[in-house]
């Protein structure tokens, strides 16, 4: 392998073929896109007013500025796909509540009376804290989703700001 291959690219030459391209210079937050980053995560509390508003709220935060901020956009999808994240798994966990219910003659009701009410609290919690660090400008991913969110609306690996 030559000495030339491993030295930068001279300026004004384009980089070579597996050269990944370099990110574009990022613009500042307005606080527009800090305040549609807070509500990106707390809209979905109209979950508890609204049917599947925990869904539509961010879904509404996406359609509104998809195209005006990305720092907003990535907070509207991966809130939105954390809440159907959540929403599936409260379903999953009505049904099989239902069948411990009628195996054990309803003493499992019991049981998951207080586990809805632990995931209720710390979803509030979650959301509540999400929105306020997207409110001061910050990138915090949600399990699983904030590094997919991230790719899709950055085009480029999770990188921690």
């Amino acid at each position: 392998m030559a000495d030339s291959d491993n030295a930068p690219p001279t300026p004004g030459t384009p980089p070579s073929p597996g050269t990944p391209p370099a990110p574009a210079p990022s613009a500042p937050l307005t606080d527009d896109d800090r305040l549609w980053g807070l509500l990106a995560h707390v809209l979905a509390l109209t979950g508890f007013v609204i049917p599947f508003g925990s869904v539509v709220g961010p879904a509404v935060a996406y359609f509104v500025r998809k195209d005006q901020s990305k720092f907003a956009r990535f907070h509207a999808i991966q809130s939105f796909a954390f809440q159907v994240a959540v929403l599936v798994v409260v379903a999953f966990l009505a049904v099989f509540m239902i069948l411990v219910s009628v195996v054990t003659a309803r003493l499992g009701m019991l049981l998951f009376v207080p586990v809805y009410f632990l995931i209720g609290l710390g979803w509030l919690i979650y959301v509540i804290y999400m929105g306020l660090k997207a409110n001061k400008g910050e990138f915090p991913k949600y399990p699983i989703v904030g590094e997919w969110a991230y790719k899709k609306v950055y085009e480029q690996d999770w990188k921690p700001v």
